[in-house]
């Protein structure tokens, strides 16, 4: 019962906190506000994640007005930069049109959508076409594929040099992210 009481109430401060976001329409506020509610929360629910009211504010303001967050958002811009024009592909448990259709609309980036869990003929199918360089981004929600599948699919990238992201559930905030983190890990040209 305690368990049910927990997720209500962490709901209830959610839920205000998207009201209060609501309320402010100066991009500038509306970012240090979602900071201060991120902060918030993480100090009552410390295993709360990563910060999703931040990610999902900065998201929006760089799609309202590019260059708005004044650097706050250069991951978006960043990824937008690596990625736009390239080919892509989302593999999940599922085909997610409304996920590939945001990477498209917000980073440029042609991505196809693949449900190869569970299905042994469209994996193999999938992983020869990356072999063969069919795509610059692979991006695997480890959420929902296997051990194997992300093995196999990485064993591909790297046989084909395309950049193999692990995108958590492949939302699209977690794709960015995800992005981010491995364009910033990588090597530099010299």
């Amino acid at each position: 019962m305690a368990w049910i009481h927990r997720i209500v109430t962490k709901a209830r401060a959610l839920r205000s906190a998207a009201e209060r976001l609501s309320r402010v329409k100066d991009i500038h506020e509306r970012l240090e506000l979602a900071a201060a509610i991120d902060r918030e929360l993480h100090e009552t629910w410390p295993n709360l994640g990563s910060s999703p009211i931040v990610r999902a504010v900065r998201v929006h303001a760089e799609r309202v007005a590019p260059g708005a967050t004044g650097g706050v958002s250069t991951p978006l811009r960043a990824v937008r930069e690596a990625v736009k024009d390239k080919r892509g592909v989302l593999v999940s448990n599922r085909r997610a049109p409304e996920v590939t259709a945001q990477l498209w609309d917000d980073l440029g980036l042609k991505c196809d959508s693949f449900d190869v869990v569970g299905a042994p003929r469209k994996r193999a199918n999938l992983i020869e076409r990356i072999r063969h360089g069919s795509y610059d981004v692979v991006m695997v929600a480890q959420g929902f594929a296997g051990h194997g599948d992300t093995k196999a699919i990485k064993e591909a990238c790297d046989a084909s040099g395309a950049m193999n992201v692990l995108v958590g559930k492949g939302r699209f905030g977690q794709i960015v992210e995800s992005i981010y983190r491995c364009l910033s890990s990588a090597p530099r040209d010299p």
